[in-house]
């Protein structure tokens, strides 16, 4: 009987080149401006798609800060507005406002939700989590990295080394087989 060896590279050995880190994907952010009116998709400092919205009409106005999604619901009706159908909706404070699908009139008319269109409403809900970040505010900010030599890093990686399981039958050059 034959033995099958897996032929095993240690990964510090420079001839060997070190496997890809396995790729972590960057934070998603929503940016809601109310100047502009709009929302914004980032992926890490990567912009991935902007929607026109339509937040709070005075009196009703949008609260500002950096929120988090504390609850989604894909059919929701307002406990506050009569029952109001909030298609798509993502809770962003317990005091009524949120991001759901609804009229984008080109101006604040909302009673301090953030109105997405119909048709962008469901693709963002696919694509956001409970706890992802939201952040309310006039302009219309932009994400940049950050490097400075007294903020923290991660260290690389340790080099990890595969040991091949020791077998009884004697092995010939000839036995080793690359898997």
């Amino acid at each position: 009987a034959r033995a099958i060896m897996p032929v095993v590279a240690a990964f510090d050995d420079p001839k060997t080149p070190a496997p890809a880190a396995a790729a972590v994907p960057e934070p998603m952010m929503l940016v809601v401006s109310l100047d502009a009116q709009k929302l914004d998709i980032y992926r890490g400092i990567k912009h991935v798609a902007s929607a026109k919205i339509s937040s709070g009409m005075p009196g009703y106005d949008t609260k500002m800060g950096v929120f988090s999604i504390l609850e989604k619901k894909r059919r929701h009706h307002s406990n506050l507005y009569s029952g109001a159908p909030m298609p798509f909706m993502q809770r962003l404070t317990r005091s009524g406002t949120a991001l759901h699908a609804g009229a984008i009139p080109g101006y604040p008319a909302s009673h301090g939700c953030v109105r997405l269109p119909y048709s962008f409403a469901p693709k963002l809900f696919e694509m956001t989590s409970v706890g992802q970040n939201v952040v309310v505010t006039r302009e219309r900010p932009v994400p940049t990295r950050i490097e400075h030599p007294n903020l923290f890093e991660l260290p690389p990686p340790k080099p990890q080394v595969a040991m091949a399981a020791s077998v009884a039958v004697p092995r010939l050059l000839t036995d080793a087989v690359a898997v």
